[in-house]
């Protein structure tokens, strides 16, 4: 949505809002959806309008889930309350060119510095005290997404021979990162192998995308804020949550960095919530799960032209980076994974 393309966000407005002229301005929007800033009678809102799928049920089971949070749950922190339209009653309106829009209450907040300790240990705390709180929440509807160890069911568009084919024989746009490749593709067997096993560990929702920009920390403090987009929340591997976590960490300038970051976060988590020895052993596999899985998900954006080739390119060789830290990085993080026990 451009920012001229001002009768959408009219449209999903006169519906939350019958009658009123609220006045709104662009937001930091994501690679799943587009954001408004909206002000009416002296409140704020953010308006959402989802780009990437037109499912309602997804969208109804995000709102439940936030729902149910906040109602039920002490957080520490803010998690978004989804508003309702006074005719309906609905949280998520479907627009007449066939996109998704929900509104949200704003939330004060800015994005949190994920480099320092402090930092590291507050967000690591408050993923604890999510997982903590979405093990006591349940939702009747069936959750929309697959764990993420289903990989081969990870976007709907990418069959498991078509990615075989692509980290096998890339194509021509992508031959000079056929070696980056390739590791990925050897990460995808690799988990293929540990399917069954995964599948006998702790299930429970899991927000799954935990990071950086879908946090915000309390101006000029380290302390968590609010957590933000449970776009993709679902039943998963509870362990999936900080692993999440735990993988983006390695994106970091050295070694001695990913540790230090990885060892703040993990002390911080520790705090809130613990891991089974099962659950812990997992760890390193499921931090290279996370990092196959995201390349399978722009894999499919691309096959669906949503996108060019680049954004593919950069997450792709990116992730191989990192796939090769946390095979060298494997023995010390093992150590380190240990203090999130039991």
């Amino acid at each position: 949505m451009s920012k001229q393309e001002d009768h959408p966000v009219r449209e999903a407005l006169a519906r939350f809002f019958p009658g009123a002229a609220a006045v709104w301005a662009p937001g930091a929007s994501g690679m799943n959806n587009t954001t408004r800033f909206v002000r009416l009678d002296g409140r704020r809102y953010v308006l959402r309008v989802y780009e990437t799928h037109r499912d309602s049920d997804k969208v109804r089971y995000e709102h439940a889930v936030l729902l149910a949070l906040n109602e039920a749950a002490a957080l520490p922190f803010a998690v978004p309350r989804p508003a309702r339209t006074p005719e309906s009653g609905e949280t998520v309106v479907r627009l007449a060119d066939g996109r998704l829009a929900a509104l949200f209450g704003y939330i004060e907040g800015e994005r949190p510095a994920l480099e320092r300790p402090a930092s590291l240990r507050a967000f690591g705390r408050a993923a604890g005290e999510l997982t903590a709180a979405l093990a006591r929440v349940r939702v009747a509807a069936q959750p929309a997404y697959r764990p993420y160890y289903e990989l081969d069911a990870a976007h709907p568009s990418i069959t498991p021979e078509d990615a075989d084919r692509f980290f096998g024989t890339p194509p021509e746009d992508f031959a000079d990162i056929a070696g980056e490749l390739r590791l990925v593709g050897e990460a995808l067997r690799d988990a293929r192998r540990e399917i069954p096993a995964l599948r006998a560990l702790p299930h429970q929702l899991v927000h799954g995308d935990l990071n950086a920009s879908n946090a915000l920390a309390v101006a000029g403090r380290d302390d968590i804020a609010a957590l933000l987009d449970f776009e993709f929340v679902t039943v998963d591997l509870r362990a999936m949550e900080p692993a999440v976590c735990l993988s983006d960490l390695a994106d970091a300038e050295t070694d001695e960095d990913v540790l230090r970051r990885m060892s703040a976060f993990a002390d911080g988590y520790a705090s809130a919530a613990r891991l089974t020895p099962a659950e812990i052993a997992a760890l390193p596999l499921l931090l290279r799960l996370r990092r196959v899985d995201v390349v399978l998900h722009f894999l499919g954006r691309w096959r669906d032209r949503i996108e060019g080739p680049e954004p593919l390119r950069s997450v792709a060789a990116g992730s191989a980076r990192s796939l090769e830290r946390l095979r060298r990085l494997e023995a010390p993080l093992r150590e380190l994974f240990a203090g999130l026990g039991r």
